[in-house]
């Protein structure tokens, strides 16, 4: 997503179901999209993103979509795995983990 990679927050609440689960190192839990956003804003402060590549992708077994890639940024590659799921208004993420 060229939003990931970009680290173009404001691009990325409305991307997101209402509320997301979301893991960033240390934070964890379910989240409005806005502080959601807000984490991921943070983090890329901390961690300015170069590229993302998405490395696989499918669909799981309760039918989610789902995309595991590598997030470039200037203090190391990141794993990033996101859920999507299908609303009225389109594919939105609603679960996002990035590991080290």
């Amino acid at each position: 997503n060229a939003a990931l990679g970009q680290g173009d927050i404001a691009a990325l609440p409305s991307m997101m179901t209402a509320n997301v689960d979301i893991t960033l190192g240390d934070k964890e839990g379910i989240m409005p999209a806005d502080q959601a956003a807000k984490a991921l804003a943070e983090f890329f402060e901390a961690n300015p993103p170069k590229d993302f590549v998405v490395k696989h992708k499918g669909t799981s077994k309760l039918d989610a979509l789902y995309r595991i890639g590598t997030l470039k940024t200037s203090k190391g590659d990141f794993r990033v795995t996101y859920f999507l799921k299908k609303t009225p208004k389109g594919v939105k993420i609603k679960q996002m983990r990035i590991e080290s």
